[in-house]
């Protein structure tokens, strides 16, 4: 039940893989419109763009992280704060930016062991990292609205597919989107 997300993430690229390239080709057409927006540097839209590709891994990939098999999505977060410091943004302040400081990040993230069929545990954990990527969306919004750029994801891509194409596996997957959005929205 935990890594439903994982499996919804699944489920949708078998059953329309054509919403996975409508993805792809709308986030490359926003970035393109992103880079073109000249209130920031272009090291300051790459660290943005990686931000953005390293949020959305790690947002995928939350029930690997609590697992111990995603430390690489939390340390990408580590190296996407540090390269936006490096270009002159603000830090996340919740994330480090020295991989050197990633030992109690990356473990605050983690169930052990002992705990992995604590059910309440998990979702305190799952809860703190939703939490964070909150916190990274807010951090992306606030860019986009200082600088007048649209970094911050939208699920445009996904809604603009189930508006044109109204058959019954974009039904279904309407609502595995209607699920997922109740599930990792709940409080």
């Amino acid at each position: 039940m935990h890594n439903i997300i994982e499996n919804i993430n699944i489920i949708i690229s078998r059953l329309a893989p054509e919403v996975v390239e409508l993805k792809k080709q709308y986030i490359k057409n926003k970035m393109e419109q992103n880079f073109s927006v000249n209130t920031l540097t272009t090291e300051q839209h790459e660290a943005l763009s990686f931000l953005c590709k390293v949020r959305h891994k790690f947002h995928i990939n939350m029930y690997s992280i609590i697992k111990g098999h995603g430390n690489n999505y939390l340390n990408a977060l580590i190296r996407a704060n540090d390269i936006l410091f490096k270009s002159g943004l603000p830090k996340i302040s919740d994330i480090p930016d020295d991989i050197l400081d990633n030992y109690e990040f990356v473990h605050k993230y983690r169930i052990d062991k002992n705990q992995i069929n604590n059910t309440f545990e998990f979702n305190r954990i799952y809860k703190n990292l939703n939490d964070l990527n909150d916190h990274i969306e807010l951090y992306i919004a606030e860019i986009d609205k200082k600088y007048g750029t649209q970094y911050k994801p939208s699920g445009a891509a996904r809604m603009n597919f189930y508006a044109r194409n109204n058959n019954r596996n974009n039904i279904i997957l309407n609502n595995i989107h209607i699920l997922l959005t109740k599930l990792t929205h709940e409080k």
